[in-house]
């Protein structure tokens, strides 16, 4: 009695334990994927950043060797076996929320390569934490990598896309106490447990259990063979022994309960199986397997930062707006995810009792009536086949609606993809696993230097989509990035379907060895008592995490706030025009794509500054970082989210998948129509294209409406080129949307940066054509202020036509909120 009690006692901390260490790996894992996500946008901004536009060779560098080198260490046996003990892995792995609070320090704002060096440090040892640290192999990889892509993705739509992890040094902090407490309780209860000895005495029994199985497969005229060391050496190229001998003389974070009391691992009735493969022949077939599998999870990985590091991402890019289509993004996820848990628990139970009736009736799908029922379970196939061919069907269709459809088609394609991803994302990175603890080691590094150079080609070619600096192969084509993606992943899918059906055929003994029959991969692991308690801390973090993060993200406040000292320079030195409904108040403001001069999030100063001022209308230039080098960040959404409360609705510009740098306005005046096109740019294909906004608002005290045209024109004197051309066909094309306005006499307000000092010629469209005045250079005369930080220009106007001016300004005020200066004009409210 005292032994059971004492079994008892010791399963369910055994359980308590488990559930701890699956929520220190979930936020751990989480610190480190931000990690890989923070440090492509800070790595990036080097060649954005105002001082030094263009290639730059060390952080692209950097950016290609903390992808490829880890690679090169694994092709050494040792390094890839390698262990540490519990308190030193949870020690290690701390390293990268470390990492991640230190570049979001405020001491750091003004040293942008000295966070860059933080974050591909954290990159390049990335590998080796999860290699290092992570417990050896097991069924529930898929599942907590996509949780963790879950709950980044969560996190981020309750801060409006802004990347908080990188922003804000309170979310790296929490993670490192709420990790460290963890830390300290599981080697405490590691230590009360004694997992080590329960290993150690599993392994045992399970090596008995698998010379046992091995005989039980060797073919007649190889019985009388003894099970010698070199035949035992043989046997565990095809089993589960790698996974043994990687866990002596370490401590798993996963300890292992021990064995019911008066269970037995025999069998009730004599099952012959096939015969595996041969060692040499298994270990190539899944080197080989993993590597077809390579370039899909390359893919899978760019296509979560891409699109799902937050919901509002993959409902921009879809060309719909992030509320309310976010929330089905959320929604879908949760529902695909979900699925995959279930089917990991309830469809197993099922599968599990079809195998029994199998084993009882003593044959089955491809029974040999002469050796006494041999079989293959036929639900096993099936499930492992038709899921993922629905789930590729499902994907790529979701994607050529997303692509080809407006609205309805749009919001379709869009749910198709986030109910498939999750689903056929998991199953290939399980069978990745199982199968790259059999392979070779050499291919194992093999495919992790492939992979990383396939991420690192896909990144290349997501840049070159917005900057055809590089290549113009790319440029404006996403359907093309896309479908290389999408082959790469419906090939891993396919073979890791293959994998699975081949696994489920050749090895019926060692399934059923395990209670849930289709997750049978680690015989000796109790997933009877284990699984079901990490599905309901699955659940459970899901449900925490979705009740946190919509409450959050339907509150009017920010979630960073304004590291420049902009509020006490702008305090007092103009009225707010909030409540004036004398006075029509324009400004433009390019945003330099949602990062301050030194690379930091502006969306918290920029709201500061609107609500200060209180502009009726507001023109935005690069208002669209949503590629995931940009940071892959909502700003429209995050200066709405703030400022709803002022009256201020954004009015989204050119759509994502048309290549633009963004241009877009937000407003307080009632919306009558809005339309946004990309500036003319044919034969130009080495910039990115440029665009502008026409839009209609309704005037509280005039019958006659407001036209307002918000213009991002090329910059003439790029350094790899002269536009003029360029930019004089772009003027006119201004000057032809001005003239074309319904009511000739409504009032007509034309603003932007249009990158040309006011006496250049290319603005003649704009001051004869089109009969514009502009605000400050009435006799187009350089002031004596500069609109831009890093050079001394005159390059952002606004123009307008039947209005009376009352006066204008550059708001230099607001610091290096930009690397522009807003400005602004105060025109007569139109009678």
């Amino acid at each position: 009695m005292m032994n059971s009690d004492r079994t008892i006692s010791m399963k369910k901390m055994g359980s308590i334990y488990n559930t701890l260490a699956l929520i220190n790996r979930l936020l751990l894992m989480t610190s480190a994927w931000n990690v890989l996500v923070s440090f492509i946008e800070a790595d990036f901004w080097h060649f954005t950043e105002p001082s030094a536009l263009g290639l730059k060779l060390v952080p692209a560098f950097g950016l290609f060797f903390a992808f490829l080198l880890p690679g090169f260490f694994f092709f050494s046996g040792r390094i890839w076996n390698f262990r540490l003990q519990l308190s030193w892995q949870l020690t290690f792995a701390m390293i990268e929320p470390i990492l991640l609070l230190i570049s979001a320090l405020p001491a750091l704002d003004e040293l942008p390569s000295f966070r860059t060096c933080a974050l591909g440090f954290g990159t390049l040892l990335l590998p080796f934490v999860v290699r290092f640290c992570r417990p050896t192999y097991d069924i529930q990889v898929g599942c907590e990598f996509f949780l963790v892509i879950f709950v980044s993705m969560c996190v981020r739509w309750s801060s409006h896309a802004v990347n908080v992890f990188y922003e804000e040094w309170r979310v790296g902090t929490t993670i490192i106490c709420v990790s460290g407490i963890i830390s300290v309780i599981q080697v405490i209860m590691n230590n009360v447990m004694d997992v080590n000895k329960m290993i150690s005495e599993q392994q045992s029994r399970d090596e008995v259990l698998t010379t046992t199985e091995m005989i039980t497969e060797t073919p007649p005229n190889e019985m009388s063979t003894p099970v010698t060391n070199s035949v035992r050496s043989d046997i565990e190229d095809i089993d589960i022994t790698d996974y043994h001998k990687e866990s002596e003389g370490s401590v798993n974070l996963y300890p292992m309960l021990p064995p019911s009391e008066g269970s037995d691992d025999t069998e009730s009735c004599s099952i012959k199986n096939t015969r595996d493969d041969k060692p040499s022949t298994s270990k190539w077939s899944h080197s080989l397997a993993i590597l077809f599998m390579t370039p899909g999870i390359a893919s899978f990985l760019m296509l979560f930062i891409q699109f799902f590091s937050s919901p509002a991402q993959l409902a921009r890019w879809a060309g719909l707006r992030a509320n309310p289509f976010g929330i089905f993004v959320v929604f879908c996820c949760t529902i695909s995810f979900l699925f995959i848990l279930m089917s990991r628990c309830q469809f197993g139970a099922f599968f599990k009792s079809m195998s029994d009736v199998k084993h009882e009736c003593g044959g089955g799908l491809g029974a040999n009536e002469s050796n006494g029922g041999d079989y293959v379970n036929p639900w096993n196939v099936y499930w492992s086949i038709f899921p993922s061919f629905f789930c590729i069907v499902f994907l790529v269709t979701g994607w050529v609606l997303l692509l080809n459809s407006e609205k309805t088609g749009a919001v379709t394609g869009l749910c198709m993809i986030c109910l498939s991803v999750p689903y056929v994302f998991v199953h290939v990175i399980d069978v990745y696993v199982q199968s790259s603890s059999r392979a070779h080691v050499g291919v194992r590094a093999i495919s992790h230097i492939t992979g990383s150079f396939i991420f690192f080609v896909l990144l290349t070619a997501l840049t070159s989509f917005n900057l055809p600096t590089l290549t113009n192969i790319f440029f404006g084509r996403m359907s093309l990035i896309l479908a290389a993606m999408l082959v790469c992943i419906c090939l891993a899918v396919v073979v890791a379907s293959m994998v699975t059906v081949r696994n489920n055929a050749t090895s019926a003994r060692r399934a059923s060895l395990s209670r849930y029959h289709h997750q049978s991969r680690f015989p000796f692991v109790d997933l009877s008592s284990s699984a079901g308690g990490e599905v309901a801390t699955f659940v459970a973090v899901i449900v925490c995490t979705l009740v946190i993060t919509s409450a959050v993200s339907y509150r009017s406040s920010a979630v960073l706030s304004c590291r420049e000292p902009t509020e006490a320079r702008i305090a007092g030195n103009y009225d707010s025009n909030a409540n004036n409904s004398t006075i029509l108040r324009a400004m433009s403001w390019n945003i330099l794509l949602g990062h301050t001069y030194t690379g930091r999030d502006n969306s918290a100063c920029i709201a500061q500054v609107l609500r200060h001022f209180g502009p009726s209308v507001v023109g935005l230039q690069e208002s669209d970082p949503l590629p995931v080098f940009w940071g892959g960040k909502d700003v429209l959404g995050a200066l709405e989210n703030e400022l709803s409360v002022e009256g201020f609705r954004s009015h989204e510009g050119v759509p994502a998948m048309k290549s633009t740098l963004g241009v877009a306005l937000m407003s307080r005046l009632n919306l009558i129509s809005h339309e946004a096109r990309l500036l003319p740019g044919r034969g130009f294909v080495k910039l990115p294209h440029y665009g502008y906004t026409r839009t209609v608002f309704e005037l509280p005290t005039s019958k006659l409406p407001l036209y307002v045209i918000n213009v991002h024109a090329v910059y003439k004197n790029w350094t790899i080129g002269n536009f003029t051309e360029l930019s004089t066909i772009q003027l006119k094309k201004i000057a032809d949307v001005t003239n074309n306005v319904t009511h000739q006499q409504a009032p007509v307000i034309v603003l932007g940066d249009f990158n040309l000092n006011p006496e250049e010629s290319q603005l003649d469209a704009l001051w004869t054509t089109a009969g514009l005045k502009c605000v400050y250079h009435k006799t187009r005369s350089m002031l004596n202020e500069s609109t831009i930080l890093n050079r001394f220009g005159n390059v952002d106007h606004i123009f307008y036509r039947n209005l009376d001016l009352i006066e204008g300004r550059i708001v230099a005020e607001a610091g290096r909120v930009s690397d522009h200066y807003p400005i602004l004009a105060d025109f007569v409210m139109p009678t």
